[in-house]
């Protein structure tokens, strides 16, 4: 919770250590460096954006406060004007922080109440009858000897009905109203299933309408989220790679651990987080409907192993 404020505090400590000599560092050629690395803890990682649903609204003033940061990383690039083979790096991460924080700012807006209705414009017929068609009906369950054994879900069938189920509903997330035949369609497919299987479904459905609401999923998740994330851990090796031909006489052992510090650890978080992506449930889904070549889909399948067993067969039975 204290990240955005760490984050602008130390940008104004630079600033003042830019403008006279009273800098808090030791090698102010790194100052811009360390800088960059300002806009990547201000990105925020890919898990979570928001504590409360109220903080989507105020994406703007999330976006106002880039100005400051960005300034201040910018200005000591400037005053710094390191030598040119150590400009290039602290550029690198300065492109890759920014990319962070327009992904956080973007995935607060999506998960607004107003872009949620914009993107499900659906029109209904409300009339006097609607609440009578909607209403829930208390219909008893089948016992799981009544349940056709061949109707039990997979794991990644789970996924698949989970996802659909979630795009149906998405929009009551924005108070929006949904037609009599969504809530017919669904109870049908509830009573058709287990109740191991429907409550599976339910707590994959609910981990997409989080994901949603409270992460960076929406941004993340898609073609061109896969390419940024590639596009991000290219920028953090090639960083790396240059700051290590770097000379370093000039440093001391300090400012050089602090700053290899910062780029493993920021390597490392981009790594991890690139992986979180591969194997979260919206990747499974996404390679079951995806329209590219089967044999690519197989092999992406069989390498992510998105058939795997996901929940415990027997949860709750104790082991022999």
């Amino acid at each position: 919770m204290l990240a955005d404020a760490t984050a602008i505090f130390a940008a104004g400590l630079i600033s003042i250590g830019q403008g006279g000599n009273s800098s808090p560092f030791a090698n102010l050629d790194l100052v811009a460096f360390l800088a960059s690395f300002l806009l990547v803890h201000l990105g925020g990682p890919d898990t979570i954006t928001t504590f409360a649903l109220e903080d989507n609204e105020l994406w703007l003033r999330h976006l106002l406060g880039l100005g400051f940061p960005c300034w201040a990383v910018v200005y000591a690039l400037i005053q710094s004007f390191p030598k040119k083979e150590l400009l290039i790096p602290p550029v690198l991460i300065f492109v890759a922080g920014l990319i962070k924080y327009i992904e956080r700012t973007l995935s607060l807006y999506l998960a607004t109440s107003h872009t949620i209705k914009e993107s499900r414009p659906v029109e209904l017929d409300l009339g006097p009858k609607y609440a009578k068609l909607i209403e829930v009906e208390m219909v008893p369950g089948r016992r799981p000897d009544e349940i056709d054994k061949h109707s039990e879900l997979t794991d990644l069938m789970v996924l698949q009905n989970a996802y659909r189920l979630f795009n149906t509903f998405r929009g009551l997330t924005a108070d929006l109203l949904f037609s009599s035949k969504d809530c017919q369609v669904s109870r049908c497919f509830f009573l058709e299933r287990t109740s191991a299987d429907a409550f599976k479904v339910v707590e994959a459905e609910l981990n997409f309408f989080y994901d949603v609401l409270y992460t960076k999923a929406t941004v993340v998740q898609g073609m061109l989220g896969y390419l940024v994330r590639m596009l991000l851990l290219s920028l953090d090796c090639t960083s790396v790679a240059l700051f290590y031909r770097v000379e370093k006489k000039e440093f001391t052992n300090f400012d050089t651990g602090l700053t290899y510090t910062l780029l493993v650890g920021t390597l490392a978080l981009d790594l991890i987080a690139s992986i979180m992506v591969l194997k979260s449930y919206w990747t499974a889904v996404s390679l079951t409907k995806s329209e590219y070549p089967s044999q690519v889909i197989a092999i992406l399948k069989m390498l992510l192993n998105v058939d795997k067993e996901r929940w415990p067969k027997n949860p709750g039975k104790k082991p022999t």
